[in-house]
């Protein structure tokens, strides 16, 4: 787009639908200029190349170098592992716990995961580069330090996700923040309906909005998926209010605090998020939930 930009009035990126019969570039360019030509392109895809062009490349250099590095470091521990060497955790990594594995491999096993070792040295050399790079690009916009104060956000996932969002003034309503981030939660159920005293009654279902400021005690048996959801919706709308006021985080006005305890026996432990927020969730009692949220004591 920034190379065609200069030589046209307007660019739009559509996604066509998909129809059935004969294609080619004449029907195709013919039938997107005529939906443009009579307004029914439907929504196109957001795009402003002008904005945040260096931290977007930088941005996507960062996660490519983040992925070279993850899928280096599961070749070298297959190629241990598959000579029958245990190496969990990731000490297998650092070049001391690498030595002492390699001893126990053949010589030409040995030879390669030593390649592989070096490989990721290298990458993680040029990780941190690419880390300070893509942070110092986006310090240079007064958004990013105001977007670090959220909690939940740290400045590597600030800097990934300015370049991608560009505005947040494109989202009317946070639902359609949500579905942007992929937060828009569809449930499909076969038992919505059940046979009670012979007749069809609606059954009652698992809600997965609530952390409001009535207690929902169906969020007892929610699954930890869900609620994990319904925490990322409220730092979202969270992160979207920042945005679109330039205001930062006073975690001291709000908070999200989570409840739960570890036995009957043991006393309730209370696990603080620092979330501005309308509403808390209370008195949730499932230990193996709170555990699948990542809290620990």
């Amino acid at each position: 787009m920034e190379i065609l930009s200069p030589y046209v009035a307007e660019i739009l990126v559509y996604g066509p639908v998909w129809t059935p019969g004969c294609k080619t570039d004449a029907i195709d360019a013919h039938s997107l200029a005529e939906k443009i030509r009579t307004g029914t392109v439907g929504r196109p895809v957001y795009k402003d190349p002008k904005l945040f062009t260096a931290l977007r490349e930088y941005a996507r250099i960062y996660t490519m170098v983040t992925r070279d590095v993850a899928r280096t470091k599961n070749r070298l521990k297959s190629l241990i592992q598959g000579r029958g060497i245990p190496c969990s955790g990731e000490a297998v990594y650092s070049r001391r716990g690498r030595e002492a594995l390699t001893r126990q491999l053949p010589q030409a096993t040995a030879i390669a995961a030593e390649i592989l070792g070096q490989e990721i040295d290298r990458l993680l050399e040029i990780k941190k580069e690419a880390e300070k790079t893509m942070l110092r690009e986006s310090h240079r916009h007064k958004i990013s330090k105001i977007l670090e104060t959220a909690p939940g956000l740290g400045a590597i996932r600030v800097a990934q996700m300015i370049p991608v969002v560009i505005t947040p003034h494109r989202f009317r309503t946070t639902r359609m923040f949500w579905s942007y981030c992929g937060f828009g939660v569809v449930v499909r159920s076969s038992s919505d309906w059940i046979r009670r005293d012979d007749q069809w009654v609606r059954g009652k279902l698992d809600h997965t909005r609530g952390l409001n400021r009535e207690f929902n005690h169906m969020l007892n048996g929610t699954k930890p998926t869900l609620a994990k959801v319904t925490i990322a919706r409220k730092i979202a709308a969270l992160v979207l209010a920042m945005w679109k006021r330039e205001e930062r985080c006073q975690p001291e006005m709000y908070r999200l605090s989570l409840y739960f305890w570890r036995g009957a026996s043991n006393p309730i432990r209370i696990y603080s998020i620092q979330v501005k927020i309308y509403g808390k969730l209370r008195n949730m009692r499932n230990p193996r939930l709170a555990e699948d949220l990542g809290l620990r004591p």
